[in-house]
């Protein structure tokens, strides 16, 4: 049987900062289908784990970055034995994009009149000591 590999533990879940390079994903050889087996690979990726689409380049047996992921993203690595036509797959690793905190400058004179126009409704008293 096809035995596609397997994603280094290590490299198998990531978390990172929005806008920053993930490490490389690192998967073990390809072993087994036919008895001279050659090995056609190709790196897959997803946003839910359903609908997989193929890395343009990504064709070795590791995953480099060559620019950050801007979502959540699920990989895999697609293994065709070319002898047999046989197709595996490794199992996934992801890489969990934080959200950038959001941050919200505000004028004197703008939180004045919100100030205001929130406390004329009723829905917030400003106490000063």
């Amino acid at each position: 049987p096809l035995l596609p590999g397997s994603i280094d533990s290590m490299s198998k879940t990531q978390i990172i900062a929005a806008d920053s390079m993930p490490s490389p994903i690192n998967c073990s050889a390809d072993e087994g289908g036919s008895c001279s087996p050659s090995y056609s690979e190709q790196w897959q990726q997803s946003p839910d784990m359903v609908s997989w689409t193929d890395i343009a380049g990504a064709n070795g047996q590791n995953l480099s970055f060559s620019s950050p992921p801007v979502q959540t993203t699920f990989y895999r690595r697609k293994v065709t034995e070319t002898v047999s036509g046989t197709i595996g797959y490794s199992d996934v690793a992801v890489i969990n994009v934080e959200a950038q905190g959001t941050t919200i400058h505000v004028k004197l004179n703008d939180m004045n009149r919100m100030i205001a126009g929130i406390s004329q409704n009723g829905h917030f008293q400003l106490v000063s000591n």
